[in-house]
């Protein structure tokens, strides 16, 4: 991950997962678009530990002028079995009023404040993991839609229902 000066080209600041030596990063890969809000940075970040079968998403926040980390959460962590292939977990975020509405594959939506990355909320949306559809094409992501009410609409997961949240 890194930034580079728009005018020069040059590198401003570069780092890696590894160069930060935090426990909740290790085996981790950061996937998906990346969000910027607030001067904060904000990427999906995908662990999978084969040994214990499990896949956690959470999301990992850098300051934009610098590179450093900010925050990092776990938002939601499920079982897989290596038979099945594993649920894509990168979504779309949508970001009003200072805070990162972020859905995932793996079914779990959360609220999370993009200053310190306090959790406001995470919900879990109905998702039928026997489904085996086709994963949606690089431009298929869906992102939530924040209504003029406050509520929020996603589409679900499995991509075959839709939910409103108050």
């Amino acid at each position: 991950l890194g930034a580079l000066d728009m005018a020069t080209g040059e590198v401003v600041w570069a780092t890696s997962l590894i160069e930060l030596d935090e426990p909740a990063l290790s085996e981790s890969l950061l996937r998906g678009p990346i969000e910027s809000s607030e001067g904060t940075i904000l990427l999906t970040m995908v662990r999978s530990v084969n040994r214990q079968r499990l896949l956690t998403v959470g999301v990992v926040a850098f300051d934009v002028e610098t590179g450093e980390l900010r925050w990092i959460r776990q938002i939601g962590s499920i079982g897989v079995v290596p038979w099945v292939r594993r649920p894509e977990a990168t979504e779309l975020a949508l970001i009003r009023d200072g805070i990162m509405y972020r859905a995932d594959r793996i079914g779990v939506i959360a609220a999370i404040e993009i200053d310190t990355g306090r959790i406001h909320w995470i919900r879990r949306v109905e998702r039928d993991f026997a489904e085996r559809s086709r994963s949606p094409e690089a431009w298929g992501g869906s992102r939530p839609i924040m209504l003029d009410d406050g509520r929020l609409v996603l589409l679900n997961p499995d991509r075959r229902r839709v939910s409103i949240m108050d």
